[in-house]
């Protein structure tokens, strides 16, 4: 693999942890379902490609852990109030709030920009006075 994609051997572990843990799930689920079959440690290695003594300590292994209860794992820790606020400003509605925003922003660019008439001005100051009544 090192070889294959010219990286150091650790860095080329890290990048196929996930697929050798994946594919030693699979054995060992394989491995526990062939034991629980009824077949012997030898038509098991033979089958799925391990020696009798990784069948024996897996079935070993299974067996021990079958009565064991494993605590649930801790809830994970509230987030930072900083987080918050970021998820918050990424949700949906404050997209589309944003967005609303800077259209409003640039309808109201356009309007000034086209309407330099003395009557702008007395509407400007009409539509001020109404957006500082509604706060």
């Amino acid at each position: 693999m090192v070889r294959l994609i010219g990286c150091s051997g650790r860095y080329a572990d890290q990048l196929t942890a996930d697929a050798w843990e994946r594919a030693w799930q699979e054995r060992e689920a394989r491995i526990v379902a062939l034991k629980e079959a009824g077949r012997s440690n030898r038509e098991v290695a033979r089958e799925t490609g391990v020696s009798e003594g990784t069948v024996r300590n897996l079935a070993a292994q299974k067996k021990n852990s079958a009565g064991i209860t494993h605590p649930e794992p801790p809830d994970p820790p509230e987030k930072p109030e900083w987080q918050k606020k970021l998820d918050r400003l990424e949700s949906p509605e404050a997209k589309a709030l944003h967005a609303a925003l800077v259209s409003l922003h640039r309808g109201f660019d356009r309007f000034t920009s086209l309407t330099k008439s003395p009557h702008s001005e007395r509407f400007s100051l009409y539509v001020g006075a109404a957006l500082h009544c509604e706060r």
